[in-house]
């Protein structure tokens, strides 16, 4: 786990923990444990376990967007910025 130390050392992961809590506080796309978590746990840990739930669950409800981008545009760019 290299994100943690690294992140740490460049002042990041304090930044990054900040900022989520600020634009984390309205959202309605988060589980109530990863809410707790993200807004209110000040363990780097627990912060980057919520965050990587909320990701993971994020990409699994999204990942038929892109193959369904492909059906309606076969011909369209690969790129992720076409989408």
């Amino acid at each position: 786990m290299a994100y943690m130390p690294i992140a740490r050392w460049t002042g990041e992961l304090a930044e990054y923990m900040e900022r989520s809590r600020d634009r984390q506080a309205g959202d309605q796309g988060f589980t109530t444990e990863e809410k707790r978590i993200l807004l209110k746990s000040h363990d780097p840990a627990k912060w980057l376990k919520g965050l990587q739930s909320y990701t993971c669950r994020w990409v699994k409800e999204h990942a038929t967007e892109r193959s369904d981008h492909r059906r309606r545009n076969p011909l369209s760019s690969s790129s992720p910025s076409a989408l």
